[in-house]
């Protein structure tokens, strides 16, 4: 869920491949093993609270250098808005970035052009394929919010 977490936060930075090497990555293990879904689901509402948390964390520190520094504190507002609504609501925002993610043209480049010619071997899933892998598995995990 870091890739729908990252592009919730930062719809508009990919960060190179390491970001859509999570959709590739869910394809693989969940093509190795179909029952993972599962087991993760008992996890992951510990996993986002924990992230949570570490959201509220991170807006406290802002909002005490903004206190303590106002003409040093230079946050961008609107990347500070969407970690504050990924606490309120974290199951919207990552739908939201699920949905950004499949449509958008960025993610199809760079799965394309970064991801796939690093790829080793025989399994080279087209974009399409692999998406609906990580799909089926980020929805199955977002049910559990």
């Amino acid at each position: 869920m870091a890739f729908l977490r990252w592009r919730a936060i930062n719809p508009d930075d990919m960060k190179g491949i390491w970001q859509v090497r999570h959709i590739y990555d869910a394809y693989c293990v969940t093509r190795a093993d179909p029952t993972i879904i599962a087991r993760a689901r008992m996890q992951f509402p510990e996993a986002v609270a924990y992230d949570v948390e570490e959201l509220k964390r991170y807006l406290r520190r802002v909002t005490t250098v903004q206190t303590k520094y106002p003409g040093l504190a230079k946050y961008d507002t609107e990347r500070v808005k969407r970690h504050e609504a990924l606490v309120v609501n974290p199951k919207a925002c990552l739908v939201r970035a699920l949905s950004a993610a499949e449509t958008e043209a960025k993610t199809l480049q760079e799965y394309y052009a970064r991801l796939l010619p690093l790829i080793y071997g025989n399994v080279k899933p087209a974009f399409e394929e692999a998406f609906a892998a990580f799909k089926t598995c980020a929805l199955a995990l977002l049910e559990t919010l």
